[in-house]
């Protein structure tokens, strides 16, 4: 007779990009607050998952949506903000966009910034905390670049191809971590949630 097999825990890390905003206030526009934001938090009801802990970017934007979500979801705890969450450039992307650059010096501050984000919150889960069969689903409201480069470096591909993908402003991406530390995705930058004339990116 097999020896019985080991109940599983899981952290699901869910990825939200924050909604649609002002270049010149670094505020959410109405269209990022109540056709974005609020469209990704009621996404999340219609998941029926029990969400928690909650972290954001410090930057306006992503406190703002942070802020709506938390709201409407009427969470029983306070948000978490990680100035490490701000937008920054993972490492020079190959290939590039022509329209599109940072000076070199920017990788090399957020750059390792950006992978001790990464390792701060991709681990797998504790296997020693006396609970069993546990799946938690952490949420993480960032920026496109820090969700483009911990999706591949969890998934272990080349992270210099993070501008080949966009995400949408408020989309959800979804990352499974098993307790034997494989990484799996079953969401990439879901926007189903927001009317295609509201889609921004």
């Amino acid at each position: 007779m097999s020896a019985p097999s080991k109940l599983m825990k899981a952290r699901n890390i869910l990825l939200i990009r924050h909604g649609e905003y002002d270049f010149n206030t670094g505020k959410l526009t109405d269209r990022g607050c109540k056709k974005q934001a609020s469209h990704a938090a009621y996404r999340l009801k219609q998941m029926n998952i029990s969400v928690g802990p909650v972290y954001h970017s410090t930057l306006t934007r992503a406190t703002e949506t942070a802020s709506i979500i938390h709201k409407n979801l009427r969470l029983p705890f306070p948000l978490i903000a990680d100035s490490m969450l701000e937008e920054g450039g993972p490492t020079p992307p190959n290939p590039t966009i022509s329209y599109w650059s940072l000076p070199e010096r920017d990788y090399h501050v957020d750059g390792p910034r950006l992978e001790s984000a990464f390792r701060r919150y991709f681990f797998r889960p504790d296997d020693n905390d006396g609970q069993t069969n546990k799946i938690t689903n952490e949420v993480i409201i960032a920026h496109g670049n820090i969700i483009r480069f911990f999706v591949l470096r969890s998934l272990q591909l080349p992270t210099n191809t993070w501008m080949r993908m966009f995400v949408a402003h408020a989309s959800i991406t979804r990352l499974h971590i098993q307790h034997d530390g494989i990484v799996s995705m079953s969401l990439f930058g879901d926007s189903g949630h927001i009317d295609y004339k509201d889609l921004t990116y």
